[in-house]
């Protein structure tokens, strides 16, 4: 896939057009349960995109896209997008996520 930056969003819009996801399917959520928890606040909330099998995580003035996806074997897996201009921007898989999305219960 390419992706395309933009100055304000980074590749928001590009990877929501990429997976699929559309973009009024969009909720903002005010929770600081994230990684990029200490951007996220009642002023500038986490907005969530989706469709039935990937969600896209954005914080206005972060760093990364947040990214998962279920497996229907493997269960979330999760990737970060960075948001910086590069020639080639890549899904990193991002296992940290597991240490709260994980639960055997």
């Amino acid at each position: 896939m390419r992706l395309t930056f933009d100055a304000a969003t980074g590749y928001l819009t590009s990877l929501l057009a990429a997976l699929d996801v559309p973009r009024d399917s969009q909720m903002l959520v005010f929770s600081e349960t994230s990684a990029q928890a200490t951007r996220i606040n009642p002023r500038n909330p986490r907005a969530l995109f989706f469709n039935d099998v990937t969600m896209v995580g954005w914080v206005r003035g972060t760093d990364r896209l947040e990214v998962v996806t279920h497996d229907s074997r493997q269960g979330p897996i999760f990737y970060t997008v960075q948001q910086s201009p590069t020639d080639r921007p890549q899904l990193k898989r991002d296992d940290t996520c597991l240490q709260c999305h994980l639960s055997w219960d």
